[in-house]
């Protein structure tokens, strides 16, 4: 439980706007709803959320005990804010659940991380759903970026939970899919052999080779496959019955060679190289770049606030790309897009001082206020106190999506990526 935080409205004064008072606690107790991945057993993360909220009965549901992380080096308080309205600006994400987000992490300790996802609380991750092994997590640093899954919006104790593991599950489906529409050569290992074929293990994803499709001599026992990497064809790929059967009888003349370590050694951070956009998901862009591939993930496509990568890519369009991050031994590269342009975030104060009277668009609402697109990358918000001198119940009474208004600038907090805007305000006269 958190209790007596404060946030200012934008109408308060600036000594209102950074006062924040929160209370710290020793434990915090995780007791949610969440399904095991079909993928390998139950995680002990997941055997210990599944009393509190009510979920679906299956099989595979069972109750027990809720787990305390406990923290020990010291106590940790998420910054919830009691609602929205408290909040304005692009710092707020429309999250939902099973969100593949990029979170910034804010604090590493024995049990866990914290990570910011731009929402209204701040995101843990346990060990068991970071999925790493004890020297990859040891690597974890304070401000770097992870992919993960936002599994529960936001728990009783004010923050929310998110998993690396489902996020990596997710993501080698996507792959699974793209490599079998595009006919790839793929490398799977051999984990089992069973009557009807081979068990094969495709990024952690539980694939099947029937007999038929294994290239082998007529003397050769399927076991002999036991324990091998093998080269193959994604020929089925049905992520709702969770069903991969791939094909290991390919012509090697087709088999194209694994990634070159030399191509990866002349890609570093930093670099504007030239690539190819191979396909587009609700996450972001793949693009190749001779021959490796990279994700430009939807946070990282355009300054601007963006909910479809559509709207800016396209399947085969050659573009240029800033290299955010490599990873040598996945073969991909992390990519960005909105680097290659300024950050207008960072001229904000000079291009829109305090206040300066400015004209701009209504983006989109919400309870609490509207937000209005003011140039290429910036967005701020009125207030639903900051929309008329009369009462207003509701913010549609006053604008609409896609009207012009003129507004004035009441406040800017570039570091949080704020701008608070008053209509009311642009509206009086000199004398007044």
């Amino acid at each position: 439980m958190i209790d007596n935080f404060e946030a200012t409205k934008i109408g308060g004064t600036e000594n209102e706007l950074f006062q924040t008072n929160t209370s710290t606690q020793e434990n915090f107790s995780v007791n949610l709803s969440l399904k095991g991945t079909t993928i390998g057993s139950e995680s002990e993360f997941e055997k210990s959320l599944k009393d509190s909220l009510p979920q679906e009965e299956t099989a595979e549901t069972t109750q027990v005990e809720p787990t305390v992380i406990k923290h020990e080096e010291k106590p940790f308080v998420p910054k919830v804010i009691e609602a929205e309205e408290k909040m304005y600006g692009m710092s707020i994400k429309d999250h939902v659940q099973g969100d593949i987000i990029m979170a910034t992490i804010l604090t590493i300790e024995k049990s866990g991380i914290f990570v910011d996802i731009q929402f209204k609380c701040e995101g843990f991750v346990s060990n068991e759903e970071l999925n790493m092994v004890a020297e990859e997590r040891d690597q974890l640093k304070v401000g770097e970026t992870i992919r993960l899954m936002l599994v529960q919006l936001e728990t009783k104790e004010g923050y929310s939970l998110l998993s690396k593991k489902k996020a990596d599950w997710e993501m080698a489906w996507d792959d699974a899919l793209i490599a079998s529409q595009q006919g790839d050569i793929v490398y799977a290992d051999i984990v089992g052999a069973v009557k009807g074929g081979l068990v094969a293990n495709y990024k952690g994803l539980k694939g099947f080779i029937p007999a038929s499709l294994v290239n082998r001599s007529k003397d050769e026992s399927l076991k002999g496959f036991v324990n091998k990497k093998i080269k193959a064809k994604l020929v089925e790929v049905d992520q709702k019955r969770k069903k991969i059967i791939l094909s290991n009888k390919i012509s090697d003349s087709a088999t194209p060679e694994p990634v070159n370590s030399k191509q990866l050694d002349n890609i570093e951070v930093g670099q504007v190289l030239k690539g190819k956009v191979t396909s587009i998901k609700n996450f972001g862009a793949f693009v190749n770049i001779d021959g490796v591939e990279g994700l430009i993930h939807i946070s990282e496509v355009s300054w601007d606030r963006i909910d479809r990568v559509e709207d800016v890519l396209t399947v085969g369009e050659e573009i240029e790309v800033f290299v955010l991050g490599v990873d040598k031994e996945e073969q991909k590269v992390s990519l960005g897009l909105k680097q290659l342009s300024a950050d207008p975030w960072e001229t904000v104060v000079e291009t829109y001082p305090i206040g300066q009277i400015v004209t701009g668009t209504i983006n989109r609402l919400a309870t609490y206020g509207a937000f209005v697109k003011l140039g290429k990358g910036l967005e701020g918000l009125i207030h639903i106190s900051e929309l008329s001198h009369e009462h207003v119940k509701s913010v549609e009474d006053v604008v609409k999506v896609g009207q012009e208004v003129t507004v004035k600038v009441l406040r800017i907090i570039p570091e949080q990526q704020k701008i608070g805007l008053s209509l009311k305000q642009a509206q009086e006269t000199p004398e007044a």
